[in-house]
This record gives C-alpha cells, sequence and structure tokens, in this order.
C-alpha cells in the first residue's frame, strides 16, 4: 500500500461590490502578497466552486465551516463522519474557505457555500494511505461538481535533476504512476479533473515524484499545477520587484525543476489558519498549495 507524508513544515459567479480588507484578511499572512483584495473588489469571492480537501480531514465543527463543507464528506480510514486526527487538515481547509465572520482569518474563497469536499485519509494525521487517496478520487469522479483537488501530501522523494537517459527515466517514472496512481489519472484524463500539488519540504531543486506526473505523461499537463512556496512577509505586492529576490523561497521548499511547465509560487511560510478548537501557524508547500487551490 503506497503512503504519504502530509507535506507540512472555475466557475465562480460574478457580482460587482466593494471589498474592504481588514484583520481577517491580514491576519492570515497569504492574501495581501497575493493581491488577493483586487479580486474580492471585483465580486470573485469563490462562490459556485468546491475543492475537495484530500488530507487528515476537517475539523467539522470549527465555526469556520459553518455552511462550508459539501454532504459528499466523510472519512475514507473509518466510513464514519469526517474529523481530523491531527490539524494539518483543518489549517488547509481554512486557508482555502474558512468564513469572512470577524473573527480570526478568512480563506481565500471565503464566499462560497459547501465549498470544502474533505475525505479524510489519514488514521494519525500525520500520514495519509494511498487507499484513502483513491478513495477519494473516486468520489471526486462520482460527483461532477468538484473539479480541483488540493493534494498538500508527498512521497518524500523528489524528481531526478539529470538522469542519464531521460527517455528511459521518463518511461519508467509512468509505469509507477499508471500502477500506483491510476485512479488519478483515470480523474484526470477521462473526468477532466484538476489535482493541484505541494512540492514538498525537502529543500531540493526538484519536486516530488507526486508533482512529476505531467513531466512523464505529457497528456495531463492541463490538468496538474505543482506549488512551492515563498515567504510572504519578504515580499511587497506594491514593489513586483521584491519578487525576483531569491531569498523569498525558505530552505525547506522543493522547487520547480522538470515541473517548471505546470508550477507556481505561493505563500506559505508563517500562515495563519484554522485548526481544531481555534487557530495556529503554519509553514509549507502545503500551505502554499491551498492559497491557489482557493483561487482557482
Amino acid at each position: 500500500m503506497k503512503k504519504y507524508l502530509l507535506a507540512c513544515a472555475m466557475s465562480i459567479s460574478f457580482v460587482s461590490y466593494a471589498y474592504s480588507a481588514g484583520s481577517e484578511y491580514d491576519e492570515m499572512g497569504a492574501l495581501s502578497a497575493v493581491n488577493a483584495a483586487a479580486a474580492y473588489s471585483m465580486g470573485y469571492t469563490g462562490n459556485g466552486v468546491t475543492v475537495m480537501v484530500i488530507d487528515s480531514g476537517i475539523d467539522i465543527t470549527h465555526p469556520e465551516f459553518l455552511g462550508k463543507i459539501s454532504p459528499v464528506s466523510y472519512n475514507a480510514m473509518t466510513g464514519g463522519v469526517l474529523s481530523d486526527p491531527g490539524t494539518h487538515g483543518t489549517h488547509v481547509a481554512g486557508i482555502i474557505g474558512a468564513l469572512k465572520n470577524g473573527v480570526g482569518m478568512h480563506g481565500v474563497a471565503y464566499g462560497s457555500s459547501s465549498l470544502l469536499a474533505g475525505v479524510g485519509v489519514s488514521s494519525d494525521g500525520l500520514s495519509i494511505s494511498g487507499a484513502g487517496v483513491n478513495a477519494a478520487y473516486n468520489t471526486m469522479i462520482a460527483n461532477s461538481s468538484i473539479k480541483i483537488s488540493n493534494n498538500s501530501y508527498g512521497s518524500g522523494i523528489s524528481l531526478i535533476d539529470a538522469p542519464a537517459n531521460v527517455a528511459s527515466y521518463k518511461s519508467s517514472l509512468a509505469s509507477n504512476y499508471v500502477m500506483y496512481d491510476s485512479v488519478l489519472l483515470n480523474a484526470m484524463i477521462n473526468y477532466d479533473k484538476l489535482a493541484v500539488f505541494a512540492a514538498g519540504n525537502e529543500g531540493n531543486f526538484q519536486p516530488s515524484t507526486d508533482s512529476g506526473i505531467p513531466y512523464a505523461i505529457p497528456e495531463v499537463m492541463g490538468n496538474m499545477i505543482t506549488v512551492v512556496a515563498y515567504d510572504p512577509s519578504l515580499v511587497t505586492y506594491a514593489n513586483k520587484a521584491t519578487y525576483g529576490n531569491a531569498a523569498i523561497f525558505p530552505d525547506f521548499t522543493n522547487l520547480c525543476g522538470n515541473a517548471s511547465a505546470y508550477c507556481i509560487a505561493a505563500p506559505g511560510v508563517g500562515i495563519y489558519s484554522t485548526i481544531p478548537g481555534g487557530y495556529g501557524f503554519k509553514s509549507g508547500t502545503s500551505m502554499a498549495t491551498p492559497v491557489v487551490a482557493g483561487a482557482l
């Protein structure tokens, strides 16, 4: 059974209205770095989009998720009600869609309803099983309204920088993907699902092999996005030159490498979001990934 480590260290309706950034916007730590207020001011708040969160689970009792949890959500490990044995999945879910309710922080897509289709695929809150991931993607396939998945986990193994025989290496990767990721491939190829993956936190030039599917199988190039992390405290949106400084990338983040054709950077350091019973800070490509998934 394939097992993964959690990577921690669109159809949108338009309504013209004014958005005023407040403390929730500032507290999350990622929104100002991506100038989210500009999109909000045009009415883009996530309405009409559902994101599948494949993770440790979600604390569905958290006030930030009131009215946010899709009825298709469940715990793939037990077959029961969705919960979170750790904190990782709840934190990720908050980044995507926590309410704008005057408390704590709000998510990228705060204006959505039934945004989060959570599938708990962890027994310990630290790692997830391949069987659970497959179950999640089968659920996604069965629900046509769910187009995007957030995958803040990885194998911990990175793509090779410069394989001696590129064609042979890609062929070997493709064979492994067909063997272990057939349900994900089916979701992308036959159902046009979009998978947003964390690049990983090993500090390598190359992302996790989980992010390498389009590198080996170009047919799914338009169905996967790999996300690396940058430190939002080191950039200023008004001064675009700050984004060109290599120092904004923390030591832990894997970089785009061979996934550069479908890779993007997002804030992933010191991100404040929901955890069971409250709020907390986390850093990692796990936190950068839902910034992207919530914006799609």
